[in-house]
């Protein structure tokens, strides 16, 4: 009897572990579909109105100080989409995140060779024109954790010459995670770009505390953009207006307004963050929920 009984005990264990690693598996898979769900929204393309209105769609992914002028407490990043290709979400931040040089000397560079690149994606001292080291003080170590990394795409990043000045070379193109738009990505009317008032950005508080200002627009500022001005000592930039000029010193401060290239697919990383449009007005995820509520019942 007792072996019998030893038997059967051990019969009982089998199944109670069995059950409690199939209890374990299946809760794994509807936090997993539940966490689908939450993304489960179809992103779009920017779309315009007859007003001239531009809208896009929006995402939350990283996070960065933002608010808190101090630095020190990082709140979620908000992306604007500029394009949907199936899994891949082509984005530029909402704000400008930071203030940086384009290069810490005011030397020839191109995108390839300046500093902001190498801060932007953690690059080393032989990444740049200057030698600075920011393989442990940069952007996308402090925006990204590891698995957020891992949903961030290599882009080929193509770097043509200044399209006013045939002779200014933009360098050769690059391998980036994160980077800065080119002039012609921002003037891309298929990204949204159809009016100066859709390219511009505010400062956060935090952009806005380390930000030299030469003027004050209402925290709207100049930022960035990859191609190089009237010189390769110079970088194009977008003003407070949303016009393109190209006199900036690579060694003056400017806004910081990231893009990368997003894998949907990874969507424990990312959740859907509305809709904002070229007026500054912003729809957030729960206004769309009443819209669509009101849409349905008439």
């Amino acid at each position: 009897m007792g072996k019998e009984e030893n038997k059967t005990r051990k019969s009982i264990w089998l199944v109670v572990v069995i059950v409690i690693v199939a209890v374990i598996l299946l809760t794994g898979m509807l936090v997993r579909n539940m966490k689908k769900a939450e993304n489960a929204v179809t992103l779009n393309n920017p779309k315009q109105d007859s007003d001239g209105v531009v809208t896009w769609d929006c995402v939350y992914f990283g996070s960065y100080p933002q608010s808190d002028d101090t630095g020190e407490n990082k709140e979620p990043i908000k992306w604007r989409v500029l394009s949907v290709d199936g899994e891949d979400a082509f984005l530029i931040a909402d704000t400008n995140l930071d203030v940086r040089k384009y290069n810490n000397m005011f030397v020839d560079v191109t995108w390839e060779t300046c500093t902001l690149r190498s801060w932007l994606n953690g690059y080393g001292s032989d990444s740049n024109e200057c030698g600075t080291d920011c393989s442990s003080n940069n952007f996308i170590n402090q925006a990204f954790t590891d698995s957020e990394q891992k949903a961030i795409k290599q882009t080929t990043v193509v770097n043509t010459g200044n399209s006013f000045f045939d002779h200014i070379d933009g360098g050769r193109d690059t391998q980036d995670k994160i980077f800065l738009l080119s002039y012609d990505e921002a003037a891309n009317p298929d990204y949204g770009f159809l009016i100066d008032n859709a390219r511009k950005r505010e400062n956060t508080a935090y952009a806005e505390k380390i930000f030299v200002s030469r003027y004050d627009f209402g925290g709207v500022h100049d930022w960035w953009l990859r191609s190089p001005g009237g010189s390769t000592k110079y970088a194009i930039y977008v003003n407070f207006y949303g016009e393109f000029r190209m006199n900036e010193g690579v060694r003056f401060d400017c806004g910081v307004c990231p893009a990368l290239h997003l894998d949907l697919s990874f969507t424990d990383v990312w959740s859907y963050a509305g809709m904002v449009n070229s007026n500054g007005e912003i729809i957030e995820e729960e206004n769309l929920s009443s819209e669509e509520e009101e849409s349905s019942e008439q």
